[in-house]
């Protein structure tokens, strides 16, 4: 009798622990409702998969969808791709069911930002170059303009150049008293262009589309 009391209890003591577990959370409220993966600290932290009026699967923190993972609305859209705070944030892929298409590329707080994580990289920054901006005059046009001002450190030239990747078909050469400024004209894009100035690279990509500023003082 005292053994079957012992088992009864111990099972008791079972079904109250797994009774009193908290449930594993999921704080995007679109995808309330079932969860299987992991959980940390009563939150969906880890590999899941999540489903209320959308669904979701892949990698979760503090509840919230984050890492890689692709989300399904109930309209038949979906996502698949890097996800920070519940948000599309970084590389990935879009898909609209309506229109049958697909968007590729970076997102920031789930706004669409481009094909590209940025519009350009600077490859080799010049020790020869003291300032530099390079700007987006317009969306439109295929133009990339680089000015070069002769300073402390080298004389401006924009005769001694590469173009490492994209194409132009022409060019025009300005110059001025300290000046010297050279345009590319009808560049396909990515555009990669390299100077030697003074002996030091200073190399440039340019990835979206538009007319370009390239300052540099020297």
């Amino acid at each position: 009798m005292k053994t079957i009391t012992t088992i009864i209890s111990f099972l008791l003591f079972i079904h109250i622990s797994f009774a009193q577990t908290p449930s594993c959370e999921v704080l995007t409220d679109s995808l309330k409702g079932t969860y299987e993966g992991d959980c940390k600290k009563g939150k969906a932290d880890g590999i899941g998969k999540a489903t209320g009026a959308d669904s979701y699967e892949g990698g979760f923190k503090n509840g919230f969808p984050e890492g890689t993972g692709t989300y399904k609305w109930k309209n038949g859209d979906w996502f698949t791709g890097n996800w920070k705070k519940g948000l599309m944030d970084g590389k990935g892929e879009y898909f609209t069911k309506t229109k049958n298409s697909s968007l590729v590329g970076f997102w920031k707080k789930n706004v669409y930002k481009g094909m590209y994580e940025k519009p350009y990289d600077v490859i080799n920054q010049s020790d020869k170059v003291s300032h530099l901006d390079v700007n987006s005059l317009d969306k439109k046009g295929n133009i990339v303009i680089v000015s070069m001002v002769s300073g402390m450190l080298a004389q401006a030239n924009v005769d001694d150049f590469q173009v490492v990747s994209g194409t132009y078909d022409r060019y025009n050469k300005r110059e001025m008293i300290k000046t010297k400024v050279i345009e590319f004209q009808n560049v396909q894009f990515p555009f990669r262009v390299k100077f030697n100035i003074g002996g030091s690279p200073f190399e440039i990509q340019i990835f979206e589309s538009g007319q370009w500023q390239v300052d540099l003082m020297l």
